[in-house]
């Protein structure tokens, strides 16, 4: 999914596990809005097109406000609701795996041999 795909009613969850509802062309332009307990407008500029987040704000880990995962909604009565309940997953991002040879070897319990492809 890109940051183009985004639609205003849309339920976006930070890797921090942070929910946000997408809200286009508003009067200060598109941002993710949450539920007010943590209090966040976080203006969509600071996205990149993948959904990973791109701020010169020292306060937030900016590998922790990357976007995993994306929600619609069924009805118009939910649209406005922070909450994942009654919407349907249509985006999770699929990590790259990150391993050492000493973690593969024991991941498969036994010694390997890494060659280079043909």
């Amino acid at each position: 999914m890109k940051k183009s795909d985004l639609k205003t009613g849309m339920l976006i969850e930070t890797r921090d596990g942070s929910l946000g509802l997408v809200m286009l062309n508003t009067e200060t332009g598109d941002a993710i809005v949450s539920d007010g307990s943590s209090g966040y407008w976080s203006p969509l500029y600071c996205y990149r097109k993948n959904l990973t987040f791109e701020s010169s704000n020292p306060y937030k880990l900016l590998h922790e406000s990357d976007i995993v995962k994306v929600y619609g909604f069924r009805s118009n009565m939910m649209g406005a609701k922070i909450s994942v309940d009654g919407r349907n997953l249509l985006w999770e991002r699929e990590e790259v795996c990150e391993m050492t040879h000493e973690e593969i070897c024991e991941a498969l319990g036994k010694e390997i041999k890494i060659i280079k492809n043909k």
